[in-house]
């Protein structure tokens, strides 16, 4: 209790921290780098170039509000964080009756899956991983003869943007790493390395002013694979599947956030008819522009988009509920690709949705 007393004592006193860093330092910042950089701190421009390279570009595309918003989201984020640890500490207050006790929390992870549905599930992820890398590998061959204009993440500094010999040899040991991951005794280490291959990859691409959130969740998931590769070294048919569990709580999170983005950002002008209407004029299509010219249409397109978004984290809450959100999830990402071409078909953001289909709900048993 004494630890997890001193653990929210730290997040609140972090969130407090930044909230007042911010009114009484940063936001003045931000201001300055926005308006006249070379009266900014030079550590706070060089930080921003890091962890915000667009912004020396969009800051001639956006006012400053626009950034400032960015800005206070982030504080909105830390409060959010700040008031879903104070529920978690006195949920037993809160929740007296249900919803966070222990035997729900231990039903909540006490899930396993079949050892043939993690391979299936690493074979799955590794095809499509090895079908996209050919489209990487045409592009940074491409990106090779352009090198002057990348611009490298802080963690990739340190790594030269490869040659198209080298490139060669980058993809060449990338196949060879995820076919080693399918050796059982070394699959856990092999899968890690050939996600860091393809995150290093990904940053090459990414370092041309351009990021790509095609693989987002797809990402994610792969990221998280290891926790159940590791389960797969007990001699065991049915394995314990926290790491499923896991999968899919990330995945329903970052539905979560991208739907309360949206509010925070514009609040409910999002819901506007002409919030959709210039996304759908900045990517045309046939069908996208006879969209457009409908408000009614617009306005119903883009409260349907927040109610999936935001709702879609009771699939985690009473599990029968995937079968209302998994299709809206299906439907929102190909109405995306058909109505402005983004996106792609299909999408990983849908196909990632096989991972609420892989767990079994029984009790976990040590069998052969």
């Amino acid at each position: 209790m004494k630890k997890s007393k001193r653990f929210l004592y730290i997040i609140l006193f972090i969130n407090v921290f930044i909230q007042t860093v911010y009114w009484l330092f940063l936001k003045e910042e931000i201001l300055l780098v926005y308006k006249n950089p070379q009266l900014a701190s030079n550590w706070f421009a060089n930080m921003i170039d890091t962890f915000y390279p667009r912004f020396f570009t969009e800051k001639h595309r956006f006012p400053i509000e626009f950034f400032l918003g960015k800005a206070e989201q982030i504080l909105i984020r830390f409060a959010f964080l700040s008031i879903l640890t104070l529920v978690f500490y006195y949920r037993e207050v809160i929740f007296r009756l249900v919803i966070l006790n222990k035997s729900a929390i231990h039903h909540f992870w006490n899930v396993t899956i079949h050892r043939n549905k993690v391979i299936f599930l690493q074979a799955f992820l590794a095809i499509v991983w090895i079908y996209e890398s050919f489209t990487w590998y045409k592009s940074l061959k491409l990106l090779s003869r352009a090198v002057e204009f990348y611009e490298p993440h802080v963690l990739l500094q340190w790594i030269p943007f490869p040659s198209e010999e080298q490139l060669f040899y980058w993809f060449t040991g990338l196949y060879l790493v995820i076919l080693t991951s399918f050796w059982k005794k070394w699959a856990t280490q092999f899968w890690i390395l050939a996600i860091s291959i393809i995150l290093i990859l990904q940053g090459f691409l990414y370092g041309f002013g351009k990021i790509d959130h095609t693989y987002a969740t797809w990402g994610y998931v792969s990221m998280l694979m290891p926790f159940l590769l590791i389960e797969t070294q007990k001699d065991t048919k049915q394995l314990p599947a926290w790491g499923l569990r896991l999968m899919q709580l990330v995945v329903a999170c970052v539905y979560l956030q991208t739907g309360l983005e949206k509010l925070m950002i514009a609040g409910f002008t999002w819901l506007e008819p002409q919030t959709l209407q210039t996304h759908l004029l900045s990517h045309p299509t046939t069908i996208g522009l006879w969209v457009a010219q409908s408000d009614i249409l617009c306005v119903f397109l883009s409260i349907m988009t927040i109610v999936f978004e935001l709702g879609f984290i009771l699939i985690m809450i009473s599990p029968k509920s995937k079968y209302i959100f998994l299709p809206m999830g299906v439907l929102f990402h190909t109405g995306t690709f058909v109505l402005m071409g983004v996106g792609g078909f299909p999408s990983l953001w849908w196909l990632v949705y096989v991972i609420w289909f892989l767990g079994e709900k029984e009790p976990y048993i040590d069998r052969i």
